[in-house]
């Protein structure tokens, strides 16, 4: 079974000024999710669903439809009326999701190396009860035009996440990233 691509794009956008995950990014106005699926699908994905509120679901079908077509690549969406955070709306895909799988922000870039990444690591033969997580440099995730929440890692040696605690009011300084 093929490990399932999730997005999550139901966020209303409301301190960005409107639904992000639909802003044009590309030189043809591609959105951002758009990379995502292009990066996932190169890594190996062919199960994407993308969870998102009931009035962006045309808007978003428009935009990514046409990148699988002709592929052999599914695309679901399952409808979150309410944004209700991650958990709710991986609770909103569940009648989609096949086996393991990933949770990727729509209005967020990763890269073609956390894709390949995951699906690594998704499609290895470890135990059903093993989960991953692909982390940044918090450097690699400030902008200096808003504050943000981010959730730094303890990792072991071994690599093993040992904790993490989210900060909320996060803006990049002279110094480095300072929470609020």
């Amino acid at each position: 079974m093929t490990p399932t691509f999730l997005a999550l794009a139901a966020g209303r956008g409301t301190r960005y000024g409107g639904p992000k995950q639909l802003a044009p990014v590309g030189p043809s106005g591609e959105i951002l999710l758009a990379y995502a699926f292009f990066d996932a699908f190169s890594a190996g994905f062919r199960h994407f669903v993308v969870v998102t509120a009931p009035h962006l679901e045309r808007q978003l079908e428009g935009a990514l439809r046409p990148l699988l077509q002709g592929t052999d690549a599914e695309l679901e969406f399952a409808l979150q009326p309410r944004a209700t955070g991650t958990a709710g709306a991986v609770r909103a895909a569940a009648g989609s999701v096949r086996g393991r799988f990933t949770v990727s922000n729509a209005d967020d870039w990763y890269g073609r190396e956390a894709f390949d990444l995951l699906w690594s690591a998704l499609g290895s033969t470890l135990s059903p009860n093993r989960h991953f997580l692909v982390t940044y440099a918090m450097s690699r995730t400030l902008t200096s035009t808003s504050r943000v929440s981010r959730a730094p890692c303890d990792v072991g040696q071994d690599g093993l996440l040992i904790g993490l605690e989210e900060l909320v009011d996060v803006e990049e300084s002279a110094e480095g990233p300072a929470a609020l």
